[in-house]
């Protein structure tokens, strides 16, 4: 039955090979940072032989290894390393889908479903048109960690049901911190479901209902202490542990995060994407087009179904427990449009992340579970359960159906057209009612519901996953401002880039080889902001993934009137300011216009690095400094000459300087620069990249998983001696 988990790749297979978007759309995260972030991490290990720690591409410099972007931390994101872009991210996607329908599959085998039920809810999952949107608008970190969501699952109730098996005593933790290293994003939602799932399938302690519970009032509260002890013990050395195996990315991040705008966002930057209510529509009529995080259809035969075991009265599994997933994932979607959720925003963790829509992902997964539930009613050939025993069943699917017809006709009325996702809506819900009605009348055998059940679900949801992805070729996503990046590459190297119209996307900069002061991340240090609003003089009211920030999302217009300091770009050595509009501005001087595109070069652009004396003489005669070496986590500099040293690169917890081989203080220069202060004569000075809040990580990890093997180990032989000696 496992060949059923790869029919929903089978969208994906055609375009392997190109670049997917968002119909209409004019990005995509994959090609703006992790087709970049690839082709660096490729670089820096060819090149310069390094797994890198800090880049220079974007935003002046930044800790690569902080950057949950990066993929540097995630063992299957490496394939972005050995094979073709972008075929190694198409494969790792479609790899991550296949795994989310196994654990889905496997995880529904362990509440003991049929496999065909099972199979279903797994095929739905995998399915689902929101993870085929999300890979379009290029969230492929995103995706990663969802898919492991289900793994979660099933390794919390792995380790309940065989506890006193030492191998799945940590199964939790892995798969929370393969989740964390995947897209840390994603850590409070699957977290908050395995807590709750895992606090579902324990249930309350048995004792205080027992013959011999306890009498006294005192004596049932401290048996209910007792038991809520043992269940937030649990969750807390799972999830300790698995901070530690994730420690690597985690440390740094929450390191990056306290220097970064992201800790000064406001409750409106919180709610960013959240759900608008009329988009609730989007449950029962798919729209492909639209914006990947207002994408929730699940599909006809998903609602119908799961409708269906809800009116049961009969206990299938946790069907209420999933049920209360999928409505608190909906109404946490909504977002700014549920005033009473702004106290979220202020909360620890939670007070960092965006996009609450982003919790449909979790309504998707409960949508696929009470189907697979439903599956399962309808697979039992149980007398008592025939259609005309369920009065509120039969009159719920009555109800979705007149329902159904009311809507379309109304649509109809009203618009004088039928819209072709209101046809494809309404006839996925009828076709599902009609087969649910055959399966209930005994009129199709069990196999033939299943199988028709799984082609209704990939027919349906097959199109709107088609429809949600625009595939490009590679040749065309790459050429933009191909003439103007290879103009500026034959100017040199080490010279940065500035465009307050993003005339050089991040993926062109990248394969030409150059570095950008501006750029787009959700992680920017507060101080190069802060700095950035001068010498660029575009305002940032509020916060922004684009640096400079685009006030209507039109960069060939927005900074039009905003005027940059050449002075202030010159300290951070930018060399060329590249513009789709006219800059005259005194420093600047327009050097090319290739199209539309203008390349202005900046006659205050200082070196990358130089020395300079006091602030009465800061002209130091006769002093320069020679590059010896620039790599990311390496920089061997010769310099002549006494004063200080200042290098166009941010300072940031890590940089360690070593002036002749000695130790020497790091200090800043115009509040964002790094800088050392030398005396007369030549010296060699070398800066590396030493961040110990990744070396902490790694420590941690390797403790963590040294802890588990012995405890495996160890547990496994003391329970090998107790079955000797019982035999």
């Amino acid at each position: 039955m496992f060949w059923f988990l790869l029919l929903p790749i089978l969208v994906l297979v055609p375009f392997l090979e190109d670049f997917l978007f968002l119909p209409g759309a004019a990005y995509t995260d994959l090609l703006i940072s992790h087709y970049p972030n690839a082709l660096f991490l490729r670089q820096s290990l060819t090149t310069w032989h390094q797994i890198p720690l800090w880049s220079d591409n974007i935003l002046s410099g930044y800790p690569f290894a902080a950057d949950p972007l990066s993929g540097l931390w995630y063992p299957p994101g490496w394939l972005a390393v050995i094979l073709p872009l972008p075929l190694a991210f198409n494969l790792t996607v479609a790899l991550h889908l296949i795994l989310a329908g196994a654990g889905a599959y496997l995880f529904l085998r362990s509440e003991r479903l049929v496999p065909w039920a099972a199979v279903l809810g797994a095929v739905t999952f995998e399915a689902m048109p929101k993870f085929f949107a999300h890979i379009a608008a290029g969230h492929v970190t995103l995706i990663y960690a969802v898919a492991w969501t289900p793994w979660l699952l099933w390794a919390e109730r792995r380790q309940r049901l065989a506890s006193n098996i030492p191998r799945f005593r940590f199964l939790p933790a892995i798969f929370l911190a393969l989740i964390a290293l995947a897209d840390p994003r994603w850590v409070p939602f699957a977290g908050a479901l395995w807590a709750a799932y895992s606090l579902a399938m324990v249930g309350l302690p048995d004792a205080v209902h027992d013959s011999d519970a306890p009498s006294t009032l005192q004596a049932k509260i401290w048996v209910y202490l007792k038991w809520l002890g043992r269940f937030l013990g649990n969750i807390a050395v799972q999830a300790t542990v698995a901070a530690c195996l994730a420690a690597p990315l985690l440390l740094p991040l929450m390191q990056f995060t306290s220097l970064s705008t992201r800790a000064g966002m406001k409750v409106q930057d919180f709610f960013t994407f959240s759900l608008p209510p009329e988009k609730l529509f989007g449950l029962l009529f798919p729209n492909p087009s639209g914006n990947a995080e207002w994408t929730i259809y699940p599909g006809g035969l998903t609602l119908v179904a799961g409708l269906f075991v809800v009116a049961v009265p009969r206990r299938v599994g946790l069907k209420w427990f999933w049920l209360g997933v999928a409505v608190l994932s909906i109404l946490y979607s909504l977002g700014s449009y549920m005033p009473f959720l702004n106290f979220l925003a202020f909360l620890p963790g939670l007070d960092l992340l965006r996009v609450p829509s982003r919790a449909m992902f979790l309504a998707c997964f409960a949508f696929s579970v009470l189907t697979a539930y439903g599956a399962q009613l309808l697979l039992e050939s149980r007398p008592d359960l025939s259609l005309k025993r369920i009065p509120a069943a039969n009159l719920l699917l009555a109800a979705i159906a007149t329902l159904t017809i009311l809507l379309l006709g109304g649509t109809y009325y009203l618009g004088g057209i039928l819209p072709w996702n209101y046809l494809l809506g309404c006839a996925a819900i009828l076709a599902a009612i009609g087969w649910l009605i055959l399966r209930r009348n005994n009129w199709i055998p069990g196999s033939v519901f299943a199988l028709g059940a799984i082609v209704l679900v990939l027919a349906n949801l097959s199109v709107v996953d088609r429809l949600s992805i625009d595939p490009r070729p590679a040749a065309q996503v790459l050429s933009p401002a191909e003439d103007a990046a290879s103009y500026l590459a034959s100017q040199g190297n080490l010279f940065r880039i500035y465009s307050p119209s993003y005339s050089i996307p991040q993926q062109t900069a990248a394969l030409f080889g150059l570095q950008l002061a501006d750029g787009i991340d959700p992680l920017q240090l507060s101080n190069y902001t802060n700095f950035m609003q001068h010498a660029t003089g575009v305002p940032m009211n509020t916060y922004s993934v684009t640096l400079p920030p685009f006030a209507t999302g039109d960069p060939e217009a927005d900074n039009s009137t905003d005027r940059p300091d050449p002075q202030a770009l010159g300290l951070l050595n930018v060399r060329f300011v590249v513009s789709e509009f006219d800059l005259p501005v005194d420093g600047l001087v327009l050097r090319a216009r290739l199209g539309s595109t203008r390349v202005y070069e900046n006659e205050a652009a200082r070196p990358r690095a130089w020395i300079e004396g006091s602030p009465a003489t800061p002209t130091v005669p006769g002093a320069s400094v020679a590059v010896l070496r620039w790599s990311p986590n390496q920089i061997d500099l010769f310099a002549s000459g006494g004063g200080r040293l200042v290098l166009s690169e941010m300072a940031y917890p890590g940089w360690q300087v070593w002036v002749d081989g000695h130790r020497a203080e790091n200090l800043t220069a115009y509040g964002l620069l790094r800088a050392v202060e030398l005396p007369p004569g030549e010296h060699r000075v070398t800066y590396l990249f030493r961040p110990t809040s990744v070396y902490l990580g790694l420590t941690l990890t390797a403790i963590a998983i040294t802890g588990i093997f012995f405890y495996t180990l160890f547990r496994s032989k003391a329970a090998w001696k107790k079955a000797n000696a019982a035999g």
